[in-house]
C-alpha cells in the first residue's frame, strides 16, 4: 500500500522526500546537500526541490534546507517540470519520488495533449506553406500575364509598318 505524502506532517516531509530521492536515485544525503553540479547529484537535488515545492513549501525555506537560495530552488522546480513533460523516464522517476502525490493532471494526459497540439501546429504550418506556394505561383502567373498584356498594348500602340503600306 502506498503512503500518501500529503498526509505527512510538514516537520517530516523533508526527511520523507529526502529518503525517497536518495532511494530512487541511489545517492547519499550528503551528495544531495553538497555543492556538486554533476548531473547524477544535481538532478536528484532538483527533484527534491520540486517535491517540496509541490507539497506547498516556500522557495526560501527549501533553499535554507538544501543550502541554496530561493531562485535556485525555483529554477530546479521549473527544470523538473519541463523535463517531466519532455521525458517519460524522468516523469516516472519523479512520480516514484512523489509516491502518488500529484496535485496536477495526469502527466500522460498532458503528454498526449501536447503531442496533439504539436501535430495540429505541424498541419497548420503545412497548410500555410501550401497556400504560400499557391499564392506565389499565382503571382508569377499574373506577372507573366501582365507582361504579355504590356507587350500587346505596345504592339497595338505601335503597329509595325511595312514598306509600301503607306
Amino acid at each position: 500500500m502506498k503512503s500518501d505524502s500529503a498526509n505527512i506532517p510538514r516537520s517530516e516531509q523533508f526527511e520523507y522526500f529526502m529518503a525517497r530521492v536518495c532511494t530512487t536515485f541511489d545517492v547519499s544525503r550528503e551528495s544531495i546537500l553538497g555543492r556538486s553540479k554533476e548531473p547524477r547529484f544535481a538532478w536528484p537535488r532538483q527533484v527534491l526541490c520540486y517535491a517540496l515545492r509541490e507539497v506547498g513549501w516556500e522557495l526560501p525555506r527549501i533553499g535554507d534546507l538544501i543550502g541554496r537560495d530561493g531562485s535556485t530552488v525555483h529554477h530546479a522546480w521549473s527544470t523538473v517540470r519541463r523535463r517531466m513533460v519532455a521525458d517519460r523516464d524522468s516523469a516516472h522517476l519523479v512520480n516514484v519520488v512523489m509516491d502518488g502525490y500529484k496535485p496536477y493532471a495526469d502527466l500522460r494526459e498532458d503528454e498526449r495533449a501536447l503531442r496533439e497540439l504539436e501535430d495540429s501546429v505541424e498541419r497548420i504550418i503545412q497548410a500555410v506553406a501550401s497556400a504560400v506556394v499557391a499564392v506565389t505561383g499565382a503571382v508569377v502567373v499574373l506577372e507573366r500575364m501582365e507582361a504579355r498584356a504590356r507587350s500587346l498594348r505596345n504592339v497595338m500602340a505601335n503597329p509595325i509598318r511595312t514598306r509600301g503600306a503607306a
